[in-house]
């Protein structure tokens, strides 16, 4: 599988394919820390949800790079921006749902805080990884253009 089109962009199935197994795991990597440190089937299932939540800001980089003309030269940005969002929202519901009086605060914080953790680095080295190959598949597309061989 060829992680770039024709205009040297990041792949959007692989990102997104890769990103959808990064999310599954971090939200059980959510549910195993909240449940060792003692939290309910209540508690547990609130972290999931406030990481799964937030996981859904994970795929903002594939729709908005459609958007504009330059897609593939703003992906690293649109991540970025992705990446503030679900913390962002994954802190929000874990505060919303610490309101409830039947939750145990720290297996919340700690598993919903591992679950973002865990997107934030694999996402930051995936994408470092395919904006990675895309320089150099277009930096070799200019270097086949002018006649050297050298990139």
């Amino acid at each position: 599988m060829h992680a770039l089109n024709e205009n040297s962009a990041p792949s959007k199935p692989l990102y997104g394919g890769l990103m959808v197994a990064v999310c599954v795991g971090a939200i059980g990597a959510t549910a195993a820390v909240a449940a060792s440190l003692g939290g309910d089937s209540s508690t547990i299932t609130k972290a999931c949800a406030a990481v799964a939540a937030g996981a859904l800001a994970t795929f903002l980089p594939l729709l908005l790079s459609g958007f504009t003309s330059h897609g593939a030269s703003n992906f690293g940005v649109f991540v970025m921006l992705a990446s503030g969002a679900r913390t962002l929202v994954i802190l929000g519901a874990a505060l919303f749902f610490s309101q409830s009086p039947d939750v145990a605060k720290s297996p919340l914080w700690l598993g919903a805080l591992t679950g973002a953790g865990l997107i934030l680095v694999v996402e930051t080295a995936l994408s470092v990884a395919l904006l990675s190959r895309a320089e150099r598949a277009k930096s070799a597309g200019r270097a086949t253009a002018s006649g050297r061989s050298d990139a």
